[in-house]
């Protein structure tokens, strides 16, 4: 949260404050919150996870302090808006603050592939929720890198396997 210090938590916060939220391309779904619950005769400040939460999220879901919020073991699905809003009371304006997660993963070079010339190569990904593909070639004198021998990304329609003969290159 924004530089915000909170004083006197009861008079300042609303009694579901602060609210966490979680959004994509599609929808803005609140995840969890903290609410004020009334709990063996006594009011306390409790942090719960929102029915709206989503399953895949609910079992890493944490907090730390007052506003942070922590995800436990990142995946891709994961990628997205964050965003937190202090509810204050009094009719006052909520105190909002936001990041955008993005959860990258790195994949190991499937080893040395040797074709002699006029043969077939065919380069293969499996990978879901991919946004682009490079694929480069080393040089076997050199180990030089050329990058962009095969380039797609999402908005030219990823084709993720390619198959090319090693005399067209």
């Amino acid at each position: 949260m924004k530089d915000y210090h909170v004083d006197d938590r009861d008079n300042e916060l609303f009694t579901t404050s602060p609210e966490w939220y979680y959004s994509n391309t599609i929808n803005k779904t609140r995840i969890a919150a903290d609410a004020k619950t009334y709990v063996s005769g006594r009011f306390e400040w409790r942090w719960y996870l929102a029915p709206s939460c989503p399953a895949r999220l609910r079992h890493r879901l944490g907090k730390e302090s007052v506003a942070t919020l922590v995800i436990s073991n990142v995946t891709t699905r994961d990628n997205g808006k964050y965003s937190c809003s202090l509810v204050l009371r009094g009719g006052k304006k909520p105190i909002k603050s936001a990041t955008q997660l993005v959860v990258t993963v790195s994949i190991s070079s499937p080893g040395p592939l040797t074709r002699e010339v006029g043969q077939d190569v065919v380069f293969m990904i499996n990978a879901t929720n991919i946004v682009g593909v490079n694929w480069g070639i080393r040089d076997g004198n050199t180990n030089k890198l050329q990058q962009g021998l095969i380039n797609y990304n999402k908005a030219d329609g990823i084709q993720l396997d390619k198959k090319i003969n090693s005399t067209s290159w």
